[in-house]
């Protein structure tokens, strides 16, 4: 008999009988399963208790978060807090429509920027001591609505 006649013949049996090969292939994994699970029955029962034990137990019966609720925080006006606690006050940093200062300060620039000789110039005046990469920034309104 030629070798692809013996070929199509084998395939001709596989297919045949897939059923009945897919039954002896998962009842061997089974048997292979069943055999390594006795010889290793110590280290599964250790996992299995670790992982018991790693599980954290939710309540039968969950808390109803139905309701919508709003927590409004009232902050006190700038003015009617003295300069320490205002030092620790929390700024939300949202879309303001009430524009608020900003004071004249240091900003770093990014590698091989200079300041100009005029901010050299206004930081000397007010005895400011620049280092490299520094420049000073003009104080400015920010926030508010736009016109």
């Amino acid at each position: 008999m030629c070798r692809w006649k013996k070929k199509k013949s084998i395939i001709k049996w596989v297919k045949a009988h897939k059923k009945q090969l897919a039954i002896a292939g998962i009842s061997t994994l089974v048997i292979v399963g069943i055999i390594l699970g006795i010889k290793n029955n110590e280290p599964i029962q250790a996992l299995w208790v670790s992982l018991k034990k790693s599980i954290v137990k939710v309540p039968a019966k969950m808390p109803e978060c139905n309701a919508v609720t709003s927590t409004v925080i009232e902050l006190p006006m700038a003015s009617d807090i003295s300069l320490p606690e205002a030092t620790n006050a929390v700024r939300s940093y949202t879309v303001s429509t009430m524009p608020f200062d900003v004071n004249r300060h240091i900003r770093n620039l990014p590698e091989g920027w200079h300041p100009s000789p005029e901010k050299l110039a206004e930081a000397a005046e007010l005895g400011i001591k620049l280092l490299l990469n520094q420049t000073l920034v003009d104080s400015y309104v920010k926030g508010g609505m736009a016109a």
